[in-house]
């Protein structure tokens, strides 16, 4: 019988094994006494002290690395529901005056008449709660996007401020793209580490705009990394009977690196979607945005000046640019098709035609 074994075994069977076999040699069921007494239970965080004893930072880089950040890392799989939420909020609310959703987060998911909408909203704002509740005081520390000390003092739910998940670049909205900008920094730091020290370079590139489940570090702690860890320790008999675990910590580096780690690319910035007013806008980045959604060609001198002769009057310019404005936001965020008419975008999919009609013909 393997030290091994004997270790699994449960205390209650072993004082069972002593009284239905009387026969078995008294040194078996000691033996297995003293593996039940001494053996530690085995987590994370012990793991990680173990680490930390046997040099780890030099002798397993990317296994010490992951387990300094594993408490935060196990939260990085819900980078794509939360974008996915940040996506649905920009496309609602793009160019909506702010006193028109000034109520609590609550409020907002009981305002959709679909129970299918308001599962999906409530499900998706649950995470994005729990994981800023989860990494609020390292957002607060470490986080590359400040925000003013009073955003931390408390947990976020469901009657908290509703601009608190409006991915914006002011104000309370900062709080939601802080932490999408803090999870995806999170997810680079192990992949560049774990391609630095296993000298691979073939990670590529995502933005933001089109992550999946399949392009973030993701894992359960119960379901797959404690199966992971707990094949990785052995336990050994010495002499005089004590017994003591021993982790194979290269082996664990390698199976971490291969199941969670190889494969997924660096994440980029481009794309995150960000609410953004007129007097938000940087129209620079804007324009980039919308070349790199749609084909574009110079407009004619000819119809600059057919133009310029239509907006005969203040009203007329004003009125123009506040549609271009409008529309840009639109193409900005969502693309659209290249060959269609300006006035049929404004009119049949912007459904602005009440609008426009003076402007465009």
């Amino acid at each position: 019988m393997s030290a091994s074994a004997l270790a699994l075994w449960p205390k209650s069977y072993m004082v069972t094994l002593q009284a239905s076999c009387p026969s078995c040699p008294r040194k078996v069921w000691l033996i297995a006494q003293r593996f039940g007494a001494c053996r530690k239970k085995i987590t994370v965080e012990y793991l990680q002290h173990v680490v930390e004893q046997k040099n780890g930072k030099e002798m397993v880089p990317v296994l010490w690395q992951f387990l300094q950040k594993e408490a935060e890392l196990r939260l990085v799989k819900f980078l794509p529901e939360i974008l996915a939420l940040q996506r649905d909020l920009v496309k609602q609310f793009q160019n909506v005056p702010e006193d028109e959703y000034s109520c609590s987060i609550r409020s907002f998911i009981s305002s959709h008449s679909s129970d299918g909408l308001r599962q999906l909203f409530h499900n998706r704002i649950t995470i994005f709660l729990s994981t800023w509740n989860a990494l609020r005081r390292s957002l607060e520390t470490n986080g590359e996007i400040k925000l003013p000390k009073g955003y931390f003092n408390s947990e976020l739910d469901l009657d908290t401020d509703f601009k608190v998940i409006l991915p914006r670049r002011r104000g309370l909205g900062l709080c939601s793209t802080a932490l999408v900008s803090y999870l995806i920094n999170l997810h680079n730091e192990i992949i560049y580490t774990m391609e630095k020290f296993s000298k691979e370079n073939n990670s590529y590139a995502v933005d933001a705009s089109e992550v999946t489940d399949l392009h973030v570090v993701s894992y359960e702690v119960e379901r797959d990394l404690m199966p992971l860890i707990l094949s990785n320790c052995h336990y050994q008999v010495e002499q005089g009977g004590e017994t003591s675990q021993e982790f194979d910590l290269e082996k664990i580096q390698r199976q971490i690196s291969s199941h969670f780690l190889q494969g997924k690319p660096r994440l980029t910035l481009k794309g995150i979607p960000t609410l953004v007013y007129r007097h938000d806008w940087n129209f620079e980045h804007l324009f980039v945005d919308i070349k790199n959604k749609m084909a574009q060609s110079p407009l004619p001198n000819s119809a600059m000046g057919a133009i310029s002769g239509e907006l005969r009057s203040y009203s007329d310019v004003c009125e123009a640019l506040s549609i271009i404005e409008v529309t840009l936001g639109f193409l900005g965020t969502a693309g659209g098709d290249s060959n269609m008419h300006l006035n049929v975008y404004v009119q049949d999919i912007l459904q602005m035609s009440d609008q426009t009609t003076p402007v465009l013909k």
